[in-house]
This record gives C-alpha cells, sequence and structure tokens, in this order.
C-alpha cells in the first residue's frame, strides 16, 4: 500500500470521528421536526408558549418547559398553572426552550435550543446561533414529546 494510500484511510477515520463528537443526541429529535408544518408539531406537542412573525413572512415559535428534578423524582411542570406539582422531595430545577422557525408556506426551517442542557442550534454546535440571548419578553420561542423525552434524558443525574 502506497504512503499516499494509508494518509487517506488515517485522514478518513480520523475525520470521521471527529463528525461523531460533534452531535448531540437532542439535535435528532429536534431535527425530526424541520421539514415539518407547525400545524404537525402543535397536534404532536401542543400549541407554543410564543409565536412573532417575521417580515419575511415566516414565523418564530417558541415551546418551553421546565420544572424539578432529583435523583428520585422528575416532575414536569403543571401545563394549565405552569408551576411545578411534585409531592415532596428536594431537587434542581431545569428548563428548556426549543424555538422553531418557519418559512412563509409554515415550514420549520432551522431550531434552536437553550437551557438546563446548553445551547444548540439545528445547525450543529460548529454554527452560529439563530438567536444569541432570546427572552420570554422577546415574543421569541424555543421547545413535547421532545421536551418530555429531553427532560427524561438530560436531568442532571442522567447527563452522564
Amino acid at each position: 500500500m502506497s504512503l499516499n494510500r494509508i494518509l487517506s484511510v488515517v485522514l478518513l477515520v480520523i475525520s470521521g470521528s471527529f463528525t461523531g463528537c460533534l452531535t448531540h443526541p437532542m439535535d435528532a429529535r429536534f431535527d425530526l421536526w424541520l421539514g415539518k408544518t407547525k400545524d404537525v408539531r402543535i397536534n404532536v406537542i401542543g400549541p407554543p408558549d410564543t409565536c412573532t412573525v417575521l417580515n419575511t413572512g415566516g414565523e418564530v415559535c417558541e415551546w418551553v418547559s421546565n420544572g424539578i428534578a432529583s435523583a428520585s423524582l422528575s416532575c414536569p411542570s403543571d401545563l394549565i398553572h405552569r408551576e411545578p406539582d411534585c409531592p415532596g422531595g428536594v431537587g434542581e430545577s431545569w428548563e428548556h426552550h426549543v424555538l422553531y422557525t418557519y418559512d412563509r408556506d409554515g415550514i420549520a426551517t432551522t431550531w434552536n435550543y437553550r437551557g438546563s442542557s446548553g445551547q444548540r442550534t439545528s445547525g450543529g454546535p460548529q454554527a452560529l446561533p439563530v438567536i444569541k440571548e432570546a427572552k420570554l419578553g422577546d415574543d421569541l420561542s424555543e421547545g413535547e414529546t421532545d421536551i418530555q423525552d429531553l427532560t427524561a434524558k438530560t436531568t442532571p443525574e442522567r447527563m452522564n
């Protein structure tokens, strides 16, 4: 085998291992909604907490979830009163914001996550965040079933 061929194989293996390091399990869950309409997401997840219309005719919608987690207890927030509903126990609070940007046809084109699990965007960790510092007062939204799955898998004691 020639040295060039060996180097090519080594570089291919190394580059493949780096791409695996750059992905995160939550990316795949959020990516599932890309290319789908807001109505599809609402039918499965429920209505967003906020939406804002963009000058382009598109829209950005945010889904928020929060609660308290401990080693023996994980309590989602009460969706009606937006207050944790847990019998006893002490734990850490968590919060997840997922924003989806929809084009003028209502199709999800990007997502942006920020919360207890850090900050990510649909372009991967190397991409610039779509929204740097979104706040609820800015009428912007982030995002389940993905929020429920995310909280089940990313409470502090399950993150490792």
